[in-house]
């Protein structure tokens, strides 16, 4: 597997848990779609991510989440600057003990443009 996208994954998963919007933001590359059963939200820009996001750590919390772990299941390689990145989430309680939240999974597109870092371009909700 890929090191920068473990890397990447857990640098984005520590800005889920902290509430950070600038560090949750720079993981997208928008435009932006995300799709689970009910809806497709595409963002445009990053203001716009910035808005879907704003709040998550206050709705984490209010159902017991403090802190979320990535676990990779599955890395295929689509072309040159292209993942399809398949990944739980694991959260996590105050004592870091597992919170009474089910487990979240996603389908991630990935893209890395010019040697950079991967980011999210598509996350698709599987479960």
């Amino acid at each position: 597997m890929r090191r920068d996208i473990e890397e990447f994954f857990a640098r984005y998963g520590a800005a889920l848990s902290s509430g950070d919007l600038p560090g949750i933001v720079s993981c997208f590359d928008p435009p932006t779609v995300i799709i689970d059963e009910t809806a497709t939200t595409l963002m445009v820009d990053r203001r716009q991510l910035s808005d879907y996001f704003t709040g998550i750590e206050k709705r984490y919390r209010a159902r017991g989440a403090f802190s979320a772990s990535a676990t990779i299941h599955g890395v295929e390689r689509l072309a040159s600057a292209l993942w399809l990145v398949d990944v739980s989430w694991a959260s996590f309680d105050e004592s870091g003990e597992p919170a009474p939240v089910s487990v979240e999974s996603y389908k991630y597109l990935l893209r890395a443009v010019r040697a950079k870092e991967p980011l999210i371009v598509a996350a698709v909700v599987t479960e």
